[in-house]
Formats: C-alpha cells, sequence, structure tokens
C-alpha cells in the first residue's frame, strides 16, 4: 500500500481530511513567499523569473498546483540539439627555403658573417632550395552539442553488429586532400636577372636573389563517408526525429597561388666583398712580377673588406714567414695596413718600403681585375719570422 501524504497548509482542492487525492487539483489559494529553508538556496539564476517580485523575492504564486510545483522546482528535462559545423578547408603553401649555400662545385656550405652571407666577389655559388610544402590541407567538421545532454552515435561491435550509444566526447571528422607539390618549379632571378640556381656569380656589393615556385593545387575529393548523430536530452533519452548528418559532400578544388602572382618567394641577400690577402712566401718576391696575382691568390689566409671602417680592424692572425722568405700583404684599393707587429715592434713602416700600389689582382671568377696595394717585406734572417697584431683599415 502507498503512503498517503497529510498536507497542511492553504491548498483549494485535491485534499480530503488534509490528505492529497488529486495532484493536479491541490493548488496553492495564495503566494507563498520563500524564505528560509532550502528552496531559498536555490541560484536566483536557476528560480523561474516569472516566480520573483519587483525587489527579486523569490515567491511561489497562487493558483500553481502541486504537479507544476514539483516539476518546476525539482525536474529541468531538457532536449538538446546536434548540428554539424561547416566543414572549414583553408590550405595554403609555405614559402620555399634555403637549405644551404655553397661554391659552385663544392659540399661545404656557406656560414653567415655577422647576420648575412658574404662571399668574394666574382665567386659562383650554387643555391640549394626547397620548396614549400602545402599546409592545413584538410576538411574538417566538428559537432555542436549542449555537453549536459550529450548524444547519441552509432558504434560497431566486433562481433558485426552495430548500436547506438550516449556519449558527451567531442566529436570531429577529418578529410585529408591532395595536392601537386610534387611538380613545383622554382624560378630565380640574381640581381632582377633570370638566373640558375646552380651558377650564381656574385658580383661585388649586395646581391639580391628572388626565389619563386610555380602555382599549386590542392584537391578534395567527394567524401562518401557518413557520419548520423541523434540529439539527447539531458536523462539519455534519445530524440529520433532531431539529428545531424555529413554524408556524400562535394569535392572541391582550390589555386594556392593566383595565376598572375609568383609569391610565395625566398628573398635572399648575398654580399659580395673584395678580400684581403696575407701570407709568407718561400724566396724573395716582387709585387711587380707577372705571376703576383697567382702568388696573392695563394697566400693562406684572407678577410673580406666588408666591415673594415676607417677605425680598423685587427686582424686575430699570426703570419710566419719562412727564413729567405717574404711576407705578402694585399689588400684593395682604398685600404691599408696601418699596423704590424714582429717581436712586440710595431714595423708598419718598414712594410710601407715594400708598398706597391695598383696592382692589378684577378677576383675569383679569375677574369674580372680590381686594383690592389701590394706590400712586400723580405726576411732577410736565418729563421722564420711572425708577424701579429695586424690592423686594416679604410683609408680616408
Amino acid at each position: 500500500m502507498s503512503e498517503k501524504i497529510k498536507i497542511y497548509g492553504q491548498l483549494e482542492s485535491g485534499v480530503k481530511d488534509g490528505f492529497v487525492t488529486d495532484s493536479e487539483q491541490v493548488c496553492t489559494s495564495d503566494r507563498i513567499m520563500v524564505v528560509g529553508g532550502p528552496l531559498a538556496e536555490v541560484d536566483d539564476d536557476k528560480w523561474p523569473q516569472e516566480w520573483k517580485d519587483e525587489n527579486g523575492n523569490k515567491f511561489i504564486p497562487k493558483g500553481v498546483s502541486m504537479d507544476e510545483v514539483f516539476s518546476t522546482l525539482f525536474s529541468n528535462i531538457k532536449d538538446g540539439t546536434v548540428s554539424w559545423s561547416i566543414g572549414s578547408w583553408s590550405p595554403f603553401i609555405d614559402n620555399p627555403t634555403l637549405s644551404k649555400l655553397t661554391e659552385k662545385g663544392k659540399t661545404t656550405a656557406i656560414s653567415k658573417t655577422g647576420d648575412k652571407y658574404v662571399v668574394e666577389t666574382g665567386t659562383t655559388i650554387t643555391a640549394t632550395i626547397k620548396p614549400g610544402t602545402v599546409q592545413n590541407n584538410t576538411r574538417t567538421w566538428e559537432l555542436i552539442f549542449d555537453e549536459d545532454c550529450g548524444y547519441y552515435k552509432e558504434k560497431a561491435n566486433s562481433d558485426g553488429t552495430k548500436e547506438w550509444v550516449w556519449t558527451n566526447d567531442s566529436y570531429t571528422v577529418t578529410q585529408s586532400g591532395s595536392d601537386n607539390s610534387n611538380n613545383i618549379t622554382l624560378t630565380c632571378k640574381l640581381n632582377n636577372n633570370t638566373a640558375n640556381l646552380q651558377d650564381l656569380k656574385i658580383e661585388d656589393g649586395k646581391n639580391d636573389l628572388l626565389v619563386s615556385q610555380s602555382k599549386t593545387t590542392a584537391t578534395l575529393s567527394v567524401f562518401s563517408e557518413s557520419h548520423k548523430v541523434y540529439a539527447s536530452s539531458n536523462i539519455k533519452q534519445k530524440l529520433e526525429d532531431v539529428y545531424s548528418e555529413i554524408a556524400d559532400v562535394e569535392g572541391d578544388t582550390k589555386d594556392l597561388l593566383n595565376s598572375d602572382e609568383e609569391s610565395p618567394f625566398l628573398e635572399l641577400d648575398v654580399y659580395g666583398s673584395l678580400c684581403c690577402f696575407l701570407g709568407g712566401v718561400d724566396g724573395t718576391v716582387s709585387a711587380t712580377a707577372e705571376n703576383i696575382s697567382e702568388i696573392v691568390r695563394g697566400l693562406n689566409y684572407k678577410v673580406f673588406v666588408d666591415g673594415i671602417t676607417t677605425s680598423g680592424k685587427s686582424i686575430s692572425h699570426t703570419l710566419t714567414v719562412p727564413a729567405k722568405g717574404s711576407i705578402v700583404i694585399a689588400v684593395p684599393e682604398g685600404y691599408e695596413v696601418s699596423k704590424i707587429t714582429s717581436l712586440g715592434a710595431d714595423v708598419v713602416e718598414e712594410l710601407n718600403k715594400g708598398l706597391n700600389e695598383n696592382i692589378s689582382i684577378a677576383d675569383a671568377d679569375g677574369e674580372t681585375l680590381h686594383n690592389y696595394n701590394v706590400y712586400v717585406m723580405n726576411n732577410d734572417g736565418e729563421g722564420s719570422g711572425n708577424f701579429n697584431d695586424i690592423i686594416i683599415k679604410k683609408q680616408q
């Protein structure tokens, strides 16, 4: 036998001898203010707004049935919704990137001098460039649903059967695209002239290298998979008439570059610089000798004039001159040796006695001649000599 609930208070009908006989007929006879007790602790944002007075005080209205009071205050069944976001697809291609610079025919990479690439004027270099790669080439759908309600999705069981299961996990569907980036061709310009990446001759000063790549296409095929979900209530009731589905989505194609564009591109500055040559050679030499260009370029140490100012640049290198040999230093026209030390004494005045100006020396290409100031100082001693603390500066 079910237990009867005895009611005390102002109720209009549905009660006999203090007991409820019909909960739908039991109604409040007057407004009941909610002050103190557990109902007073209910958050304001969860209490029905129409059950508040002008001061925000909570109450239960007059004439409300017991069913409505209970369902309003103690039950909040909610139906959820489901929808798939529009599949987003935004592919793009990276700029080409530099793998390494080398002197033509060599494998050792040219390292940066400070923050830039500097090579001897006239050097022919090879640029190894990696084409850009296509990124973000995936179409993605995301399920939008009420987290407190969840949704139903189809689950495949190990025995081959399928069933609808409730979950509130995030749900995304992805489709990978394809592209023709393997067919990218690179176009190179050096100082605004079409050039071959394998054969780039560097001139004196700044050289602008611009590498662009051909147009690339990204493609999505028709998406034939089916992904259907049903909405759920917050008591995990499957809503058969509320669902969303991805199925038979059309394919698409995008050009990642406009036909009239050459970008994305790689822009690189390579500086050509004349060099100072320093070293010791066997025997007595003359700066006017026919093979002076060969002698100078055979010296074992060289310094780029790039960065040498009128304040001078100290050369942290010791020159060793063999007995009965000669020290040879060649600096481009407009530069000079302002100091050189041997056994702690500055011997630049002695070095200047062997200065020969406007001597033609070929640069790295072996063809273009540049004027150099060539210093020659013979070592008449029986032993080798060391020279250090060398300063080269730009003439004022």
